[in-house]
């Protein structure tokens, strides 16, 4: 299995920084989350359900459906009016069938995938180009 190792010194540069992790409520994106918050980065957990588990101290919750436009604005307006600025955007929140997508029957693909995992990125990129104070 590959490892990857964090440089604690980078890391640790990121104290004070302003994060929004999508689907930070399990998985990579919690790991995410309790990363980042480690490190005293204000970390913005965005899902679609909230974790069961209690959040890191200097995290918080946002409920969002990253493949509604709608909330992916009201998201990062809110974060914006809460903190007064963004600097990291962890696009981050994915569902899986664990089927084919494009299966070769007469069963609908699951259009929810594609926009979850696709049209959810592209939505959060788009986003992350109306905020001045986040460099690209």
């Amino acid at each position: 299995m590959t490892e990857f190792k964090f440089n604690d010194a980078a890391l640790a540069k990121l104290k004070g920084k302003v994060a929004i992790i999508t689907g930070g409520s399990s998985g990579i994106g919690r790991g995410t989350v309790e990363l980042f918050a480690s490190y005293g980065v204000k970390v913005v957990s965005v899902d679609v359900n909230e974790s069961r588990d209690p959040l890191p101290e200097g995290a918080t919750f946002l409920k969002c459906n990253v493949a509604l436009w709608s909330d992916i604005v009201k998201t990062f307006r809110e974060v914006r009016r809460v903190h007064g600025h963004i600097d990291i955007v962890c696009a981050n929140a994915g569902i899986s069938d664990k089927e084919n997508l494009l299966k070769d029957d007469e069963d609908e693909p699951r259009w929810d995938v594609l926009d979850v995992n696709l049209k959810g990125v592209m939505m959060s990129i788009t986003e992350c180009k109306y905020i001045t104070d986040l460099k690209l």
